[in-house]
Parts: structure tokens; C-alpha cells; sequence
């Protein structure tokens, strides 16, 4: 019993950092967009 919770808590924390990872380079991706557009419009 300890061991499979031991394992889904691992296999939990693993996700959540893979996820995390993804939502990262998302939002630098978008806000990578969002500068280059603002450059072009060069205020």
C-alpha cells in the first residue's frame, strides 16, 4: 500500500513538472509574439 502511494505521489509530482515545463515555454512563446508584434508597431 505504501509503495503505490509512494509511486502515484512520484508519478503526480513528475506530471505536474512536465505540465509546468509546457505552460512555460507557452507563455515565453506568446510573449515572444507579443514583443516582436510591438516591435513592428514601433510606438
Amino acid at each position: 500500500m505504501q509503495t503505490s502511494k509512494h509511486s502515484a505521489i512520484v508519478a503526480n509530482s513528475w506530471t505536474v513538472k512536465k505540465l509546468t515545463q509546457l505552460l512555460n515555454q507557452l507563455i515565453h512563446r506568446i510573449l515572444e509574439g507579443l514583443f516582436s508584434h510591438v516591435r513592428n508597431w514601433k510606438f
